[in-house]
């Protein structure tokens, strides 16, 4: 079995790293229309539409002017993640997103956290470059 750890990966906002990354999740799902009839002996679906949503969570950097910076409440970024790193050959989820939340928490002995949400569809892809 394959395992991989976060920090193998990264995260871009275009072509900029965001910066102290400490997690991400994503994920999509399709709503499904019912169109069974009548006569049929069972349900049968329709796709209809596809959403995706997700976030990503750092250690809050403000310095970070072209990643983290750039994540702000009703922005639309390129989105990259790299779960097992940028080498050509190896995966990427990209796609365009629009940020939906940004918020900073603290707490007492801890260091300033950052989390991002956003809506858009990620596709799977070959890293090229």
């Amino acid at each position: 079995m394959a395992t991989f750890k976060v920090a193998d990966g990264a995260v871009y906002s275009g072509s900029y790293a965001v910066a102290e990354i400490t997690g991400y999740n994503y994920g999509d799902s399709v709503t499904l229309v019912e169109d069974s009839n009548a006569f049929d002996t069972q349900e049968s679906y329709k796709v209809g539409k596809k959403k995706g949503d997700g976030g990503i969570r750092c250690h809050y950097d403000p310095t970070d002017t072209n990643g983290q910076n750039t994540l702000r409440s009703g922005e639309t970024v390129t989105l990259h993640i790299y779960p097992r790193g940028t080498t050509p050959g190896l995966k990427e989820f990209i796609g365009s997103v629009k940020i939906e939340t940004f918020k900073t928490t603290g707490e007492d002995e801890g260091l300033v956290e950052a989390e991002f949400t956003f809506k858009g569809i990620l596709t799977e892809e070959v890293i090229t470059e």
